[in-house]
């Protein structure tokens, strides 16, 4: 069996196989709320059907005025955590572990 496809044990994380998905940038939300959409929910899942051991989703902004775009990813408000979940969730349910990168970036430079 190819080593890429045999399981591993990172600090206290069981992944499946060594395939990782390393994060982008979809900027795909036409609304400016940050909020999950179908497409990450078919994009994402797509992957961890592909078998894909470790999914590491896109940046997702902890404030609504640090974002590169409009279209960015958030996770500022409670009223995001209902999409993200439900995203980890079928991840999780499709054999995939989940991970993501949080920042906030000052468009002015602070």
């Amino acid at each position: 069996m190819s080593k890429l496809l045999s399981p591993v044990q990172l600090a206290k994380l069981d992944l499946k196989n060594r395939v990782v998905m390393p994060p982008c940038v979809c900027t795909v939300l036409r609304r400016k709320m940050g909020w999950s959409q179908p497409f990450h929910e078919a994009h994402y899942g797509a992957r961890a059907i592909g078998q894909v051991g470790l999914i590491i989703l896109e940046a997702t902004v902890v404030e609504s005025d640090g974002r590169l775009s409009n279209q960015d990813l958030g996770i500022w408000s409670d009223q995001q955590l209902p999409g993200l979940t439900k995203l980890a969730r079928q991840l999780h349910d499709l054999g995939s572990k989940v991970g993501h990168l949080t920042g906030a970036w000052r468009s002015q430079g602070a």
